[in-house]
């Protein structure tokens, strides 16, 4: 009897545990989200909940999990090697933004940026590391099991459409938002290229205060 009750207060004690986290992350929502400057508006997220639950493998082949964001504001772009336009355009702009970035002292060393493929057949992680060493020696690919890519991109409201694979050169239809995850990994603004570099300087500098206030 004594084990039973033991066992019950040990699960009630849980979940208050889980229902206070609950409440900590929308009283953090409310205030986040309390007199939001005009310029936040169209790029911020509704999203209080770190992204959890997932493995993808980096192009090191180390793991990637929601601790991965811990600590670091995270640039997450889903893309593929073979695209023929709107990934290298917006990898490029990515490298012109982090440029901006590290000439900012209180910004410098706080940002990463991931660049996830959605073609895993053909974007091992040798390529992929090749791919985007080419753009910048800081960004970091990856890749993963078509279901583990499947369970990160549906965090993000992000998908993607493969093409007819008996053509080797197939395209991949996909999101091509540059989303934004703050260092407690909740996904915090999504970014529509070609990006307005300045304008979101402006924006990760007003995301970043709001963040500091929390």
């Amino acid at each position: 009897m004594q084990v039973i009750n033991q066992l019950n207060i040990t699960k009630v004690m849980i979940s208050v545990a889980v229902l206070l986290a609950i409440l900590i992350l929308f009283i953090n929502s409310i205030v986040f989200n309390k007199d939001i400057p005009d310029l936040l508006v169209d790029v911020k997220t509704d999203s209080i909940k770190p992204v959890l639950g997932f493995s993808l493998i980096d192009h090191n082949e180390n793991k990637i999990t929601s601790e991965t964001f811990k600590g670091y504001w995270t640039f997450v772009f889903f893309g593929f090697t073979n695209c023929p336009d709107v990934c290298p355009a917006t990898l490029s702009q990515l490298v012109q933004l982090n440029k901006r970035i590290e000439q900012k002292q209180y910004m410098a060393g706080k940002f990463r940026t991931l660049f996830v493929s959605v073609d895993p057949d053909r974007d091992g992680t040798k390529h992929i590391k090749e791919y985007v060493k080419y753009f910048n020696p800081g960004f970091v690919g990856a890749t993963g099991k078509m279901k583990d890519i499947l369970n990160f991109e549906k965090q993000f409201g992000a998908f993607h459409v493969i093409g007819d694979k008996s053509n080797e050169n197939y395209t991949v239809g996909h999101t091509a938002s540059v989303f934004l995850v703050n260092p407690g990994g909740v996904i915090t603004a999504k970014f529509s290229p070609p990006m307005a570099i300045s304008v979101v300087m402006q924006q990760i500098d007003m995301f970043m205060d709001r963040y500091a206030k929390m």
